[in-house]
């Protein structure tokens, strides 16, 4: 594999390789097919591997780098009996497999990218998920009521909780501001809106404001 310190193994004498001075090397770096009809009288790659080759009986050899979209992704690599010559088509033929074999190993890296990416992104959510149920719990047991308000998005949302502590349900108080708003005893709202605006419109770094709510069952609560 093209970047990392692979080596190749000649099992007969034992003896460990660089991957990049052969003819593996070669064609990566040529980024072209490389062919030797006869490894006796060839100059090119590791002088010692064409040796340990030509003692098994190896005497040609070829070396197809594996590219898709300019980045090579590995090697066929072929060892062959006898010496011989490669035919036009029989070029073709190797290139069309090794165009194949790229757009495989290719298609099978994006898949594996597109795994990983939802792995994580499940993962992402399942942190999410449990950091809010241990903040819902923070809030029930501290008896906290939590609001949030995103002026980009012009989103209003009202925690379980303050409905809780309302004495109200889920569904019966919308995730809307102006709902928000009718909780507010109505002496205090035009304070409170008042905190709000300057808050928007940058005249305070953040917002305090101390109100009177009112409950479902009528009564008022600060």
């Amino acid at each position: 594999r093209p970047g990392t310190t692979a080596e190749l193994t000649v099992l007969r004498d034992g003896a460990r390789l660089s991957v990049d001075r052969s003819f593996i090397g070669l064609a990566v770096r040529q980024r072209q097919m490389v062919w030797s009809g006869d490894l006796s009288e060839e100059t090119r790659g590791i002088r010692a591997l064409r040796e340990a080759l030509m003692r098994n009986g190896f005497t040609s050899a070829i070396s197809v780098p594996l590219i898709h979209q300019s980045e090579p992704l590995g090697v066929i690599a072929l060892i062959l009996h006898g010496e011989q010559e490669l035919t036009t088509r029989e070029r073709e033929t190797i290139h069309s497999i090794a165009s194949t074999v790229s757009l495989a190993l290719a298609n099978a890296r994006h898949v594996e990218r597109i795994r990983v990416e939802v792995a994580q992104r499940r993962e992402a959510e399942e942190r999410l998920r449990e950091s809010e149920q241990r903040f819902a719990l923070a809030t029930t047991a501290a008896r906290v009521g939590v609001w949030d308000w995103d002026l980009e998005l012009g989103r209003f949302h009202l925690g379980r909780s303050t409905r809780s502590l309302l004495g109200y349900l889920d569904s019966e108080i919308p995730d809307d501001l102006e709902a928000w708003f009718q909780l507010v005893h109505r002496d205090d709202r035009r304070a409170f809106r008042k905190a709000i605006d300057s808050l928007v419109q940058g005249q305070t770094p953040e917002m305090t404001s101390e109100h009177r709510t009112l409950l479902k069952d009528g009564t008022v609560r600060w």
